[in-house]
């Protein structure tokens, strides 16, 4: 019998990403704060009789084979799980490609998430986490989607319980940046890594946005892409509680505490046709 279900998969924003040491393996080891946030990726699964593997997308720019990571998730979990059978997924994109939103990241991890409550949690969540790992760095930070403490390579998660609500505009000029690309570029010395793996939110009552907006990323993605340091400088005017591009760029978010203040915001950064603008809030 053909089942069919559907699941949103989030985008994520950074406020906080600190690049440590380049491992042997070439990863990079973080530190970070991510939070999911409401633009979402629509999945819609259709299970099969017949092995084998479906992506359907009505867009061109999105890969239907083996080099897509929800194709990835999918052979996965069959795998690992042992069900015999296929799946047809069906992607809706509505976050920015490339953009370090997470967006193919959190496909994958939403994918696992709804194939495993079809056939009945087969998998135990240490089972998905392991899969979620194989397939990309901060692929299980979208296992459960809550704000959370980043380490390793992202993948080593502490949630932080009580973190402060915001609105975020958030702007998505039309550039792509491969994160290999931005990685590889940093220059750690001048990051000061050393003492930056102490990160903890142990008690945030008296969290302050300003005092952990950060991303080493950022000096070397706007020298290649100066729209980011536009976009960020427009942001300002608007007197935000901060200003931040997200992961890997290009994209950069604008935190406000008042609803109608984001609003005008935003309609200030679509007159100004820079990119994309979505005004988003925590999930």
């Amino acid at each position: 019998m053909e089942i069919e279900a559907f699941i949103k998969a989030p985008a994520k924003l950074n406020l906080h990403l600190r690049v440590l040491n380049r491992r042997k393996d070439g990863y990079h080891e973080i530190n970070s704060i991510m939070v999911p946030v409401s633009l979402y990726d629509f999945i819609y699964v259709r299970t099969l009789s017949e092995e084998g593997i479906e992506i359907i997308s009505e867009s061109d720019n999105i890969p239907k084979g083996e080099d897509n990571l929800l194709w990835t998730a999918a052979d996965r979990f069959f795998k690992c799980s042992g069900i015999r059978g296929g799946v047809s997924v069906k992607i809706v994109k509505n976050i920015p490609v490339a953009a370090g939103l997470g967006g193919g990241s959190s496909d994958a991890a939403r994918l696992l998430v709804l194939l495993n409550s079809i056939f009945k949690d087969v998998l135990s969540f240490k089972a998905l986490y392991n899969i979620a790992k194989e397939i990309g760095a901060d692929v299980p930070f979208f296992l459960r989607c809550k704000g959370s403490i980043a380490r390793g390579i992202g993948d080593i998660l502490e949630e932080i319980p009580h973190i402060p609500s915001f609105w975020y505009v958030l702007v998505c000029p039309p550039v792509r940046v491969s994160t290999k690309w931005a990685y590889e570029n940093i220059k750690l010395e001048l990051t000061g890594y050393e003492n930056s793996n102490n990160i903890t939110f142990q008690d945030i009552d008296d969290f302050s946005i300003s005092e952990i907006l950060r991303n080493d990323l950022e000096e070397v993605v706007s020298e290649r892409y100066p729209v980011v340091r536009e976009i960020e400088d427009l942001l300002m005017e608007t007197k935000p509680e901060g200003v931040l591009m997200s992961g890997s760029g290009p994209s950069v978010f604008g935190i406000y505490e008042d609803l109608d203040n984001a609003k005008e915001a935003k309609d200030m950064m679509i007159s100004h046709q820079v990119g994309d603008v979505f005004l988003v809030k925590e999930i």
